[in-house]
């Protein structure tokens, strides 16, 4: 995964918030706004703005349906972000060594 959807992934999970949304869409399978606005006290302009970084991140789909939108969780990008944060760190190969010039 290239740097940048890393880290817009990972500032969108930074927030308790989002990180139950997702958690809330990947055991629904799929929820409408006003199902997810019920899951909170918060109110729907701020859930509105948690959705829309969890979509901008890639995190999940919004589909417009009539009159609600229905959100999904984006499963490949969340096992790309996973995997990659499980894979072992890339080592640089090491500069090959000066000659010396005596």
């Amino acid at each position: 995964m290239k740097d940048e959807p890393f880290i817009a992934i990972a500032k969108a999970l930074a927030d308790p918030t989002r990180r139950l949304i997702l958690k809330e869409l990947r055991a629904a399978g799929n929820l409408t706004c006003s199902c997810v606005c019920n899951l909170s006290a918060l109110s729907q302009p701020t859930i509105s703005h948690h959705i829309g970084i969890l979509e901008n991140a890639g995190l999940i789909h919004v589909r417009k349906r009539g009159q609600y939108h229905e959100l999904s969780v984006n499963e490949k990008a969340l096992t790309a972000f996973a995997g990659d944060l499980a894979a072992p760190a890339r080592r640089r190969r090491p500069a090959p060594a000066r000659k010396s010039r005596t």
